[in-house]
This record gives C-alpha cells, structure tokens and sequence, in this order.
C-alpha cells in the first residue's frame, strides 16, 4: 500500500477499495479515481479537498447509522447484509456518483459506487480494521 498525501494529491488505499485525488486547480478542487474490488475507475467526479476529508472522517468516525430496514424501497440490502446492516453516510462527487458506506455487526464492512441513477456501478467488501486504518491515515493529513 502507498498511501500518499500531499497538498496536490490524495491516495488512500486497503485491500479492496482505493481512493485517488489529484489537484485539478488552484482552488483546491481535486479529481478522483477509485479501485474498487479490482476494477479500476478513472475519472470519477470531484471535490473540494477540505470537504472531501471532513465527509470521509465523519462517516469512519460515526459509531452507529440508520439501520437499512429502516430505508424505504433499498434495493441492495441483501448485498450488504439485509436489514441489519447500517448506512453510515456517503461521499458525492461532481457528476453525483457516490460511495456509500455501511456496517454490520459493528463493523464497517460495504461500501457501494453509486451512479447519478442509485444503480451499482461496483460493490468491496471491507476487512475488519478498514475504519481504523483509514481513520489512522486521515489524522497524518494535514
């Protein structure tokens, strides 16, 4: 793993779900690619740094969410672990596809890319210390 950060470029990766930010600007608007499962996704919308960063260390540092059987109409709940999993947020990119987070059994273990329509564009299972690895990398970012 080569997690990298700089003022001009993000990168946080794990086993099966990378995230890449590169500065488009001089206005701190980064551009994201993302790994996800082995698939690999150029261009995949962007963000301000400064918000992206706080989104994202707030859905690793959230101790509980909705429960999904609480959320009328998910379609993918048998994917993520039915009713008893939990949405902890999602981060949206320009372009409004999105990462989706959930946990179960107290863990931090799906995420889902989203397009602009709420279809599945790509699914990871995530290990047990993802939360605690990322939130780990987030604090070296300055």
């Amino acid at each position: 793993m080569s997690d990298e950060f700089s003022q001009n470029s993000i990168s946080l990766e794990s086993d099966t779900f990378s995230i890449h930010g590169h500065r488009a600007n001089d206005l701190d608007w980064f551009e994201f690619d993302t790994c996800i499962a082995g698939k690999k996704f150029k261009g995949i919308g962007g963000e301000d740094r400064r918000t992206f960063l706080e989104r994202l260390n707030k859905i690793l540092s959230k101790s509980e969410g909705k429960l999904i059987s609480e959320i009328e109409n998910f379609q993918y709940k048998e994917l993520i672990g039915g009713n008893n999993a939990e949405y902890m947020g999602c981060l949206v990119f320009s372009g409004y596809k999105t990462f989706n987070f959930f946990r179960l059994n107290g863990e931090l273990r799906h995420v889902l890319f989203l397009d602009r329509d709420m279809k599945i564009i790509a699914h990871a299972e995530l290990k047990p210390d993802f939360k605690s690895l990322w939130l780990e990398r987030l604090s070296q970012i300055k």
